[in-house]
């Protein structure tokens, strides 16, 4: 009997380490403005199929989503879409998500990236979102400044921050090297607490680090993941920084996707190891102890 339960028991601690690998908090009121909720960097995942991101099944069969060279690859050339949907994550009614991406091909007039704001199902469907055009423009806001949206045309990496203030938004913030612009539309949309992702047209995108951030309006982002990245910029004192090293590389990185699996695999084996020596020795005990 006592065999069957610490076999049990054994079992219950590995589905805990395997059940949630991602680095979402629970979110609670009593967090603060600017704690991070969830964190993805692509820099530290080598397999879509491990990165709790799901592929629509309304996207284009001509479509290709994968994670190649530390970014979520997302294309879709052919007048369809492609569409990936984030892992669930819980949070309050006011967040800010938060992602980097640059368009992957040249001269597209009719290509857009989409951050679903809100959608529902699997194909998906009941989608609010902010579309991104390649031409540097942005569905249903004012044109940003020149510097972003040349940054757009070209391909090169720019940020994006949309704050969700009690269920609405209004407002999109761009960041393309040292200039950030902030456009707010005349519409404040009212949206569902329900799945985020993305969705790609007529072009491809590359999209690096997604976060989800509790509240609006923070001066900068707090919890053990900012402070990773923080750090991984920081070179460590008498040695030389290794090139390519700094936020969202190397192992500095937050702890995300691959190597938090491989670190749940190696508890998984300590912990079977152990309870292998336990039972073999109640075992040993057994058989040596006279009837």
């Amino acid at each position: 009997m006592r065999r069957i339960a610490l076999l049990l028991s054994v079992f219950l601690l590995l589905m805990s380490l395997f059940v949630c690998p991602g680095t979402a908090a629970e979110w609670n009121e009593k967090m603060t403005a600017g704690e991070i909720l969830w964190h993805q960097s692509f820099a530290d995942l080598s397999d879509y199929n491990k990165s709790g991101f799901t592929t629509g099944t309304s996207t284009a069969e001509s479509a290709t989503v994968a994670v190649k060279d530390g970014a979520l690859q997302i294309r879709c050339m052919d007048g369809g879409r492609a569409y990936v949907i984030m892992p669930s994550v819980k949070h309050g009614p006011s967040y800010t998500a938060e992602f980097t991406f640059r368009f992957t091909e040249s001269g597209m007039e009719n290509g857009s990236l989409s951050f679903l704001v809100n959608c529902r199902g699997e194909e998906p469907s009941n989608i609010t979102s902010v579309v991104i055009r390649s031409t540097g423009t942005v569905d249903g806001f004012p044109d940003p400044d020149p510097a972003v949206m040349d940054a757009i045309r070209k391909g090169r990496s720019v940020t994006v921050e949309i704050p969700v203030e009690a269920g609405a938004f209004y407002r999109v913030k761009l960041t393309a090297g040292d200039v950030s612009c902030t456009l707010e539309s005349s519409d404040l949309l009212k949206i569902a607490q329900e799945s985020m992702g993305f969705a790609v047209r007529n072009d491809g995108a590359a999209i690096t680090d997604v976060w989800l951030v509790n509240g609006c309006g923070y001066a900068e982002k707090t919890g053990d993941t900012a402070s990773a990245v923080r750090d991984a910029d920081k070179p460590v004192p008498g040695t030389a920084q290794k090139p390519g090293s700094g936020s969202g590389s190397g192992d500095t990185s937050p702890k995300t996707g691959d190597r938090i699996r491989t670190k749940s695999f190696q508890q998984a084996a300590a912990i079977t190891g152990g309870a292998a020596v336990i039972l073999g020795c109640g075992l040993f005990h057994r058989k040596r102890t006279p009837r």
